[in-house]
């Protein structure tokens, strides 16, 4: 099993589901929260609602994951855990 103490800052990524049944919504039907974590700090860098009929995140919600990272420290981890 891997353990922050493992990694150092910025060193991996950890993009992964949050809730483990859908997220209801009255308006907008069912969602899935997917988040990007720092491996080492466990600081969430961001997360996307994505609805529960998407296979996935669109692209543009994984570009703005990744711009948020990109933004606290100037740069991308080695490695990306999903």
């Amino acid at each position: 099993m891997l353990h922050p103490s493992q990694f150092l800052i910025n060193e991996a990524w950890i993009a992964f589901r949050v809730n483990e049944a859908p997220i209801r919504t009255l308006c907008d039907g069912d969602f899935n929260c997917i988040a990007l974590m720092d491996a080492a700090s466990c600081y969430i860098i961001g997360n996307v609602m994505v609805p529960v009929e998407l296979a996935e995140p669109s692209v543009a919600d994984v570009r703005a994951l990744f711009e948020k990272g990109w933004a606290a420290d100037r740069r991308y981890p080695e490695t990306l855990y999903l």
